[in-house]
């Protein structure tokens, strides 16, 4: 391959950083963090321009951003633990007024105990929640219909609304049901 007189210079460049640092120079040009390493520590001192000339010349030259180093995921933590959840249904019980207390339980329930979306939770009536086999099940009619199981304690407390209420179950009286925020003020205080 031949060499135009830029990518020969950033090469040599590279190269006697990759003897200084005891690397191979063939396996450092298809390495990003050695591209990376040699940016930081040999060429700090360039212009911001010109280090995204020399990262792309050696990606370009070698393999860099075709062979990137794999890491091995960590599990991820559940998003809430019993502590958390228990802390969550307290905040409930110490809401402004019973009408932020109704829909605090109401979302914890949904959104707990079913995962429901806010988009699907604004949408969710009393006759969506449906008893079978002695498991509540929400039906959810949004964007992606599904049944979905709902966990306890939250199948007691939306079964129990929905014995109670056919309609909306949370924020009954709101005139819009599309707002962003519908569900987001709730959210916040807790």
């Amino acid at each position: 391959m031949a060499l135009n007189q830029r990518d020969a210079s950033v090469l040599r460049c590279f190269e006697s950083f990759c003897a200084v640092e005891g690397l191979t120079f063939d396996v450092a040009l298809n390495d990003a963090y050695a591209v990376e390493s040699f940016l930081a520590l040999d060429a700090s001192d360039l212009a911001p321009h010109s280090l995204g000339t020399y990262r792309s010349a050696l990606r370009r030259l070698g393999t860099a951003l075709r062979t990137p180093r794999r890491f091995a995921a960590s599990p991820s933590p559940p998003p809430y633990n019993e502590r958390d959840r228990a802390a969550l249904w307290s905040r409930v019980n110490h809401q402004g007024s019973p009408a932020r207390v109704a829909n605090a339980t109401v979302l914890l329930a949904a959104t707990l105990g079913a995962g429901l979306r806010p988009r699907e939770l604004a949408h969710l009536r009393g006759s969506d929640v449906l008893r079978s086999k002695g498991r509540v099940i929400v039906r959810v009619r949004a964007a992606s219909p599904r049944l979905v199981p709902v966990t306890e304690p939250g199948a007691n407390v939306l079964g129990a609304l929905a014995n109670e209420r056919r309609d909306y179950l949370f924020r009954p009286n709101a005139r819009v049901r599309d707002t962003k925020n519908l569900v987001g003020e709730i959210a916040a205080t807790l």
